[in-house]
């Protein structure tokens, strides 16, 4: 039993329901919210009130109601069309893994320069090196800037954020002597298992490039090697 418009509707239960409209999904679809009590008046003034809030809401914005985590999921879709599956694979990892417990809950209209700093202070508490910081923080400016573009979000509070700086390193190379000494060891390993080492010594070569060498890569005649080929660490379920 229902009157016509209202969306109140009397239950097996004997309580009366009233369902309103939240807001939208970000594949568009509605969200509803539900309210209950033991009379359909008691029920039709609740939902006045409740419909004239989220009325409100989204006059502030359209897309009231679209969780972070719901958005954070169709970025990574969308991403994961365009990129390489590594790039994806880094992408998915890091945002569930440092990024997505700290905004759990968020609708994504209330994430503010304050939540963002929140959590900028959350990762540096958990001893994370400042350069690891700076990415994550960036990869989430880069999630949200794509909420923007499609008007879910009418600026991006990533924006103010002060980044960690990053102190410079200074990288030293291996003497002459040291890397002659490390040749040795790695040529002195049994069944060969030190030959990767002396190749990227002698060659430069990434340790993708040399996992994924073939035979017929190597000119043994003109003491060349081809790199045609490279593995990548993949995560799993992605």
């Amino acid at each position: 039993m229902s009157k016509r418009g209202e969306n109140i509707y009397k239950r097996k239960d004997g309580r009366w329901e009233g369902r309103y409209w939240k807001g939208r999904r970000v594949n568009g679809s509605i969200k509803y919210g539900y309210i209950y009590g033991k009379s359909y008046y008691e029920v039709k003034h609740k939902l006045i009130d409740y419909k004239a809030y989220y009325q409100d809401q989204l006059l502030v914005n359209k897309n009231y109601g679209v969780t972070f985590e719901e958005w954070m999921e169709c970025w990574l879709h969308e991403k994961k069309e365009r990129v390489k599956q590594s790039t994806y694979a880094h992408y998915n990892n890091k945002m569930r893994y440092y990024i997505l417990p700290l905004l759990d809950g968020y609708l994504i209209s209330d994430i503010k320069t304050y939540e963002i700093e929140m959590l900028l202070n959350n990762l540096m508490k958990q001893g994370l090196n400042p350069s690891t910081v700076k990415m994550l923080i960036s990869l989430l400016k880069q999630c949200l800037s794509a909420a923007q573009k499609k008007e879910i979000l009418s600026s991006n509070p990533c924006e103010e954020i002060q980044l960690p700086k990053v102190p410079k390193r200074k990288v030293q190379a291996l003497t002459q002597m040291e890397q002659l000494k490390l040749e040795e060891m790695a040529l002195s390993e049994e069944h060969s298992n030190g030959l990767p080492i002396f190749l990227a010594l002698q060659t430069g070569m990434r340790i993708g490039e040399i996992s994924a060498l073939q035979w017929k890569d190597i000119d043994f005649e003109k003491g060349t090697i081809y790199v045609r080929h490279t593995y990548q660490r993949i995560g799993k379920n992605n």
